[in-house]
């Protein structure tokens, strides 16, 4: 408001659609803000608009032509070579050494950093299957989640055994300290990826779960997710997953149907 109408505020009845278009180009070209920045943004203005509306104090909505621009999302996931380079890597120094094994902490277990932090003895149980569990509610939605543990964590959990006086599993430091050292481990491993720790969590749904078979709805309750869309975000699925399970399917297809072949496949085109 002050660059292009010169005020510091405005009245809810001079809000108009051209507004949100300038609103919209402002924070896009202007400030060079990312898509999904944008749209988060704009959702703070409309929800006031919609209070506004609903008090009587708009007449017509702003943003009855706006239509959010949405981004084409990013794999947020290192593949599987990219997480086997990252467990081989030797890297330079203990400290990086450290904050790889938290990441790949995460990546075995899909617990989220704020969790991670919160992890105690207490956490741990071990059933009459003899299957070690971690069992938690996530800091952010409160949301319970049961964990099976896999040997790298149980490995990990291992190494830094009483290391921690408070009885926490592991010394994490900040999240954004270990999100810089992590690009320093990215960039040692030749991992061309702006590698964060969240990217962990989307390791294990995709790469340590979801391409190795595990069903959808079992990797949403291992991530704590209590709907299926929001597990969709972080599961993606490799073109090596598609193939294989296609070639699974051609097999259970093929003596199914006795269709007459005169040629080979191979030939096909």
């Amino acid at each position: 408001m002050r660059k292009k109408y010169n005020i510091s505020d405005i009245p809810f009845q001079a809000l108009t659609p051209s507004f949100v278009a300038d609103y919209d180009y402002y924070l896009r070209i202007e400030l060079g803000l990312a898509c999904g920045t944008i749209i988060n943004t704009i959702v703070h203005l409309r929800r006031i608009i919609k209070i506004a509306t609903n008090n009587g104090l708009v007449r017509s909505d702003p943003f009855t032509d706006y239509k959010y621009i949405a981004q084409e999302a990013v794999p947020k996931s290192l593949t599987s070579d990219e997480l086997d380079t990252l467990i081989k890597a030797k890297l330079s120094r203990p400290n990086l050494n450290f904050i790889r094994d938290m990441f790949l902490f995460s990546s075995f277990t899909g617990i989220a950093f704020s969790d991670m932090r919160n992890l105690t003895k207490k956490n741990i149980s071990r059933a009459e299957d003899r299957v070690w569990w971690i069992h938690l509610s996530r800091k952010k939605t409160g949301a319970p989640c049961h964990i099976p543990l896999l040997e790298i964590p149980l490995q990990l959990i291992k190494k830094y055994r009483g290391i921690v006086k408070d009885g926490r599993l592991f010394p994490m430091i900040s999240c954004s300290k270990t999100n810089i050292y992590l690009k320093r481990i990215a960039k040692e491993c030749g991992i061309d990826k702006r590698v964060t720790f969240h990217m962990a969590r989307h390791c294990y749904a995709s790469v340590v779960t979801l391409s190795q078979g595990v069903p959808l709805e079992t990797v949403g309750e291992l991530l704590g997710h209590t709907d299926w869309r929001a597990t969709r975000i972080y599961a993606q699925v490799s073109n090596d997953k598609i193939r294989e399970d296609m070639q699974l399917l051609n097999k259970r297809l093929s003596g199914k149907y006795d269709f007459e072949r005169s040629n080979s496949t191979d030939a096909v085109l």
